[in-house]
């Protein structure tokens, strides 16, 4: 059932049994499984594919082109599993890069006000609380480090960048410098870091206050090569 009031473009494939609301918009290049419901004042876009069973609350909005300024153009997609219920005001945007996808599974409770940013991976079983927000590196973190007083956590990733989040909140609260390759992260006394290392090679590790030192980290893993002399040290950037 598709009420008056709702704009769905004619290409947009819309599975049987499937319920939309009031004031909806669907895009061309969307695909809705059996029996999705969507109550009033949806927004669905760009190339986006819902399974089966899907609800979506009033005035979320989901595929839509990637807040990351990064973006240049391209196909992106957005997948999504089925039995999945989005409240309202949920945003879930489409990935940055041509041919990569934001990916969410099946059987999540996406509360109201939530945000899935580009290029995130949710898995199946989910609940995310009123708010919530999924953001940060578009790949695989490959290092993490606390820094000295607990308070600030690095993260290094495959997407180049390395970021500093605010532990007690989960705020992201700077990306340092671009990185040739993502290595390892320390933050150092000062608000400093260090950086340096191939992914496949290198990780400092931090539990707690403790940071480890080279030969404490070879020791517990032995499969990690050792860091490589010269890694620079580098004035940390704050907001």
């Amino acid at each position: 059932m598709v009420h008056a009031t709702a704009v769905v473009h004619p290409n947009a494939r819309i599975g049987s049994a499937c319920e939309i609301g009031p004031y909806c918009v669907i895009g061309e290049h969307v695909a809705l499984g059996e029996g999705c419901r969507l109550h009033s004042h949806v927004v669905i876009d760009g190339h986006t594919r819902l399974g089966a069973g899907n609800e979506i609350f009033p005035f979320a909005s989901i595929g839509l082109q990637t807040q990351d300024l990064k973006w240049k153009g391209g196909q992106t997609r957005t997948e999504i599993g089925d039995n999945n219920t989005f409240r309202e005001y949920v945003t879930v945007n489409s990935a940055t890069g041509e041919g990569e996808s934001t990916t969410v599974g099946s059987d999540n409770h996406i509360l109201a006000y939530s945000h899935l940013a580009h290029n995130v991976r949710v898995g199946n079983g989910v609940i995310m609380s009123n708010v919530a927000t999924l953001a940060g590196h578009d790949y695989t973190v490959r290092a993490v480090a606390f820094s000295p007083g607990g308070s600030l956590l690095a993260t290094a990733s495959a997407d180049a960048t390395a970021r500093i989040w605010d532990v007690a909140s989960g705020v992201h609260l700077a990306t340092l410098v671009p990185l040739p390759s993502a290595g390892y992260i320390t933050l150092l006394p000062g608000d400093r870091y260090k950086l340096g290392g191939d992914p496949g090679d290198c990780l400092w590790w931090a539990a707690g206050l403790e940071r480890l030192g080279p030969d404490e980290v070879h020791a517990r893993f032995p499969a990690i090569r050792r860091l490589p002399a010269g890694a620079p040290i580098l004035p940390g950037r704050r907001p």
